[in-house]
């Protein structure tokens, strides 16, 4: 069970393999931030609370992020 404290944001850290993508999906430039975005927008909606249907959530934005690449 994962008891840390999310950050100052409301958003639980990343792990640190995420820091590899990140470095690709930005080299890509706008379309691969766009897509990190709702990658980590997926995350949270996984590992948040307050979604009726997180699952729905977090595949929306893998395939909105798959498209942006």
């Amino acid at each position: 069970m994962d008891t840390e404290m999310p950050p100052a944001g409301g958003r639980p850290a990343l792990p640190h393999a995420d820091d590899l993508l990140a470095v690709d999906l930005k080299a890509q430039g706008e379309p691969g931030v766009r897509a990190l975005g709702l990658l980590r927008d997926a995350h949270w909606a996984l590992t948040g609370t307050g979604l009726v249907r997180p699952a729905e959530v977090a595949a929306a934005c893998v395939r909105s992020a798959a498209d942006r690449c």
